[in-house]
């Protein structure tokens, strides 16, 4: 009959409990360092996707303007403040949206049995929401809201003249505009993160609870320029940068170098 090892009767297998403690406890460290860095990530890549989403707009934009003697289409063309015939809402999202794959947003394909005209479909206002999410106009850090009026992109009302918001009816970025007149297309911001269709007032440049959502993406936004590029900043930034022109009816309003 063999005989035990003497040597082994104390060994013992497995951990102990204060062991296991002190495991978890390293890998519960481990985690809470990682974890920041790691969403950081994540929202890093989120607003590189912004950035490439801007710059398909930006490219749409310029094919627009090949097409159209370099006009821009409207910044909004409402019922209530028409310029141009259209009985529905008009703007940025129509004339663009054919140029990065949206046909249906210019009254293009129109589906069977509509009666609808090239000016008149507006669908990314109810049915098309789920598509514009899914789309080059849909911004990833908000994958739940993709309509003009809901943490999308905007433009800048500040692209004719008289620049601005104003009070006239028909109001100016309601036309069409002539790209070549707007001084600086460099440092003039075009197209932006925003929570509604229009960037349209200098105090919400770095307003955290403004209209421009300049703090979207890592406590800061990705801008399309007129010229077509697209750059970061941090909301800060923009609120010190900012051009604050004398006249509010200014193009000079809204440039950032």
């Amino acid at each position: 009959m063999p005989m035990t090892n003497p040597k082994h009767r104390g060994e013992r297998s497995g951990f102990t409990l204060v062991e296991l403690l002190v495991v978890v406890g390293i890998i519960s460290v481990l985690i809470a360092i990682l974890l920041p860095a790691l969403n950081r990530v994540n929202a890093t890549a989120r607003s590189i996707k912004c950035a490439a989403n801007l710059r398909q707009i930006g490219i749409g934009f310029q094919m627009y303007r090949n097409d159209y003697k370099n006009f821009l289409p409207p910044v909004q063309s409402f019922v209530s403040y028409n310029a141009n015939g259209t009985q529905k809402s008009y703007g940025m999202w129509n004339a663009i949206g054919p140029y990065t794959g949206q046909k249906e947003w210019a009254g293009l394909n129109l589906p069977i049995g509509t009666t609808e005209g090239v000016l008149k479909w507006d669908s990314y206002w109810g049915s098309q929401k789920k598509v514009m999410r899914d789309s080059v106009w849909g911004c990833p850090e908000n994958p739940d809201w993709a309509c003009p009026w809901n943490y999308g992109y905007a433009e800048s009302v500040y692209l004719q003249y008289p620049a601005g918001w104003g009070a006239n009816n028909p109001r100016a970025w309601s036309f069409p505009r002539r790209a070549s007149v707007i001084p600086d297309p460099s440092i003039r911001v075009h197209v932006s993160e925003s929570k509604d269709w229009h960037l349209g007032k200098l105090a919400d440049a770095g307003d955290p609870d403004g209209v421009w959502d300049t703090y979207r993406h890592l406590k800061g936004c990705n801008v399309l320029f007129l010229d077509g590029h697209v750059s970061y900043y941090k909301g800060a930034d923009i609120a010190r940068d900012i051009t604050h022109a004398t006249s509010s009816t200014s193009m000079d309003n809204f440039g950032l170098r």
